[in-house]
């Protein structure tokens, strides 16, 4: 099943990965197959909810990913999301859980100011 993930489309990636996270499921080759195909592919084509629904699963599955969670947080400083304040959660939860640098936290310091 994993060779078919070029066929999936943005959606069908973040439920995907999102669906065993949510089951507790371990599915590592699973997991590193979709990062590969989301951001050699895909990642560009991803909304908010798809994003946030993704690096979440990541999180709770403790999957290390630091190629995918590099480039959302890339994407999420060039691209205008209009985050709503659950995939701001889910997001900063995820990068954190991940030890990885919240790209949020920036914007966040900007807006107080």
């Amino acid at each position: 099943a994993i060779h078919k993930l070029r066929y999936f489309n943005a959606q069908n990636l973040s439920n995907t990965v999102w669906a065993y996270a949510k089951a507790g499921r371990k599915a590592d080759s699973l997991f590193d197959a979709v990062a590969e195909e989301a951001i050699l592919n895909k990642l560009r084509d991803f909304n908010a909810q798809e994003l946030a629904n993704t690096v979440w699963a990541y999180g709770k599955a403790g999957h290390r990913s630091d190629g995918l969670f590099d480039a959302v947080a890339l994407l999420i400083r060039i691209k205008d999301y209009n985050l709503l304040p659950q995939h701001k959660t889910m997001i900063s939860k995820a990068f954190i859980a991940m030890s990885h640098e919240d790209p949020l936290s920036h914007t966040k310091a900007r807006s107080r100011k």
